[in-house]
């Protein structure tokens, strides 16, 4: 059984031009995963999948591995993690019992625990193993604005509840997920009963879709690596 770490990086960022190599605190951003991937010690390749050349020089020079080149038709706004992911499989003509860990190119905060927990959930009977994170508001409480301003509860039957009695929810961290080439090539969902969380502190967590974004993961990373 081989375990394969994929990084799907494709190289037309729209919100942040080349975000997928711009520099986080002195190196590309896609070093982050490529070196936690290396160090966690679990895979037997570190794989990138891109359209982008630039972006293949800079993963090989980070230890990854490009053995191919994503086609253009795979590299669109619209085009799926899974996508990618099945592309992957069948170009490296994995087997069916081999593990693929697809790893975000931007997952600054990645870690070896994260990591293993992730994969010892599939040794049980769990089809997937992704990372989560909880809000840090209660979403019971939210509610959409119209055009003029106007204040619409998505949870009217939750107003009176004590937010300490509300139950705890989750969202996607985005870092990783894991999964048997069997399970990502099936019609499982990612996001089910037969997917284990992997719950990450919010100190680990970081979307980064803006510059702002961008900047609260730098002060985030900073600060944590100054705590370790």
């Amino acid at each position: 059984m081989k375990k394969i770490a994929l990084i799907p990086a494709r190289g037309g960022s729209k919100r942040i031009p080349k975000k997928n190599i711009k520099f986080f605190l002195g190196k590309p951003i896609i070093a982050y995963p490529i070196e936690a991937l290396a160090t966690s010690g679990f895979f037997d390749d570190i794989i990138i999948s891109t359209d982008d050349k630039h972006i293949q020089d800079i993963a090989k020079q980070y230890g990854g591995s490009v053995p191919f080149t994503r086609p253009y038709a795979l590299s669109g706004d619209y085009t799926t993690t899974r996508e990618v992911v099945i592309h992957a499989i069948d170009t490296l003509c994995l087997n069916e019992q081999d593990m693929v860990c697809c790893v975000y190119p931007t997952s600054v905060f990645l870690t070896h625990n994260s990591l293993k927990e992730g994969y010892e959930a599939l040794l049980e009977h769990f089809c997937f193993s992704l990372s989560a994170v909880a809000y840090d508001y209660p979403v019971y409480r939210s509610f959409v604005v119209s055009q003029d301003r106007a204040i619409t509860l998505l949870y009217q039957d939750m107003l009176n509840e004590r937010s300490q009695d509300l139950q705890k929810v989750y969202h996607d961290a985005a870092q990783f997920y894991w999964g048997s080439v069997k399970e990502w090539k099936s019609q499982t969902p990612l996001f089910s009963e037969c997917s284990y969380a992997v719950i990450m502190p919010s100190s680990c967590v970081q979307d980064i879709d803006t510059l702002d974004d961008w900047k609260i993961a730098e002060i985030k990373y900073t600060l944590l690596h100054k705590a370790n």
